[in-house]
C-alpha cells in the first residue's frame, strides 16, 4: 500500500491514516451525542478567580446504533476481538458530520434486544486526539 499526499499550494498533513478492514454494524440514530474530555486544571482561589492549566482534550462519542437481529451475535463476538485494539469510528459517514468520526477505543457496549428483528447497540468511544 501506498498513500501520497499532494497540495498544489501550501503545506498538507494527514492526522490519522488507518488501513483496515471494514466493518459496518448497523445505522446509527437521532439521540446519538458527541463530545469533549478537558484534562487540564481548573482551580479557583479565595476570591473566585479561575487559575487554569491547560491540558490535553479527547474527543468522546455515545452512539445507537440499530443491528439486525441476525447479526447481533456476530457483532458482539467482533467487539470482544477489539477490547484493546485502536479503530476509525464512523458515527455518520456525511459532510457536516465530521465530528462523529473518532479514532479511539470504545470503553462500553450494550446491545439491548428490542424489537422482534432489529436490536438496539449502546456503544461509548473515546478518541486518541
Amino acid at each position: 500500500m501506498t498513500i501520497t499526499i499532494t497540495s498544489a499550494s501550501g503545506s498538507v498533513s494527514c492526522g490519522v491514516t488507518q488501513p483496515g478492514e471494514v466493518i459496518e454494524i448497523g445505522e446509527s440514530k437521532f439521540g446519538s451525542t458527541v463530545g469533549i474530555m478537558f484534562f487540564g486544571k481548573k482551580k479557583r482561589d479565595d476570591w473566585g478567580n479561575w487559575d487554569v492549566e491547560e491540558g490535553d482534550v479527547s474527543k468522546r462519542q455515545s452512539l445507537k446504533v440499530i443491528i439486525k437481529k441476525a447479526d447481533w451475535q456476530k457483532i458482539y463476538r467482533r467487539l470482544m476481538s477489539l477490547t484493546s485494539i485502536p479503530c476509525a469510528y464512523i458515527g455518520v459517514a456525511e459532510i457536516g458530520y465530521e465530528p462523529m468520526v473518532q479514532y479511539g477505543y470504545f470503553t462500553d457496549a450494550t446491545i439491548e434486544v428490542s424489537y422482534p428483528t432489529e436490536y438496539l447497540l449502546s456503544i461509548e468511544i473515546e478518541g486518541l486526539t
